[in-house]
């Protein structure tokens, strides 16, 4: 009987509490709406606020955007653009003045203008002069290049820029054009090397092959290179060919001397290293010249 008379006493305190808080809210929201000024609108749920489109925020008020002749918003509403075939100046679109041979673009900064495929531009020699679009005056066997730097085209592949002109390289027996407008402009078929502007053909000794490149020869596995020819090779006791096939290394302990392998001398209190080419002291010993010693206490 005690708890439910303090349930009915207990709850018009909550509901004063609740309507307490309701009005608190409602006070907060109507104070928050006496301050956005004419032309924004509240955020949200937020007590922050923006300008309507076409107004700028200025401090605390919505200023109108001035919108000159010839421009018109943008898509956010809070700044203008010029429209196409002017140029911002300050406060102002002033028109562009469009030279022969160009045609307009989409850029806010610079000249507003590029000049058409085949021209370039050419500043004016005095200052603050009108510049204007030269033609490119284009080889045979060349292209544009679309570029205010060099020339202004280039050669096709296989020719070579010689002046103004494009000419194909001359061709030496076995050989073929690369294309590159660097260098002589032709390189000699694999199998053939360059000797001044001759391809030669290379000439392959016995148990020798052709290299990737096709540029020179390499003796096979087990053969080694001496002048022109292959030699096999001599391989020592304790020794193998190596990785690459021409010359020989010695096996795990021993280490190369002259024309044979030698056994490593392993002194007290050490191992052959993981190379096993050397010995290295075991832990705490340290190396003093051929010796392992124990570390000074």
């Amino acid at each position: 009987m005690q708890a439910k008379r303090f349930s009915h006493r207990a709850a018009p305190a909550a509901l004063s509490c609740l309507l307490l808080f309701y009005l608190f809210t409602a006070a907060q929201q109507a104070a928050a709406a006496t301050l956005i000024p004419d032309n924004a609108y509240q955020r949200g749920y937020s007590d922050q606020w923006a300008c309507v489109r076409g107004y700028r925020k200025t401090q605390n008020a919505c200023v109108l955007i001035e919108v000159p002749q010839h421009a018109y918003l943008d898509a956010v509403g809070t700044n203008w653009k010029c429209q196409r075939g002017y140029t911002r100046s300050d406060d102002r679109c002033l028109a562009i003045d469009l030279p022969a041979n160009a045609h307009l673009i989409e850029r806010t900064y610079g000249s507003g203008w590029s000049c058409n495929r085949g021209y370039r531009l050419k500043e004016s020699a005095s200052r603050g002069g009108p510049d204007s679009c030269e033609q490119i005056i284009l080889p045979a066997n060349a292209v544009y290049t679309n570029s205010n730097f060099g020339k202004g085209w280039a050669c096709n592949k296989g020719f070579n820029a010689v002046g103004d002109r494009c000419i194909a390289p001359t061709l030496p027996a076995n050989a073929h054009a690369t294309g590159s407008a660097y260098g002589s402009g032709w390189e000699c078929n694999r199998g053939f090397a360059q000797r001044n502007n001759a391809c030669v053909q290379i000439s392959i000794p016995e148990f020798a092959y052709l290299e990737a490149r096709g540029e020179d020869w390499t003796c096979e596995r087990g053969y080694a290179k001496s002048g022109d020819r292959c030699l096999p090779l001599s391989v020592p006791a304790h020794a193998f060919v190596d990785e690459k096939g021409n010359d020989w290394q010695c096996e795990r302990g021993y280490v190369r001397k002259g024309q044979g392998c030698a056994m490593i001398e392993i002194p007290e209190h050490a191992h052959i290293n993981h190379r096993g080419t050397d010995w290295e002291c075991d832990v705490p010993f340290q190396r003093r010249r051929q010796s392992c010693v124990a570390p000074a206490r």
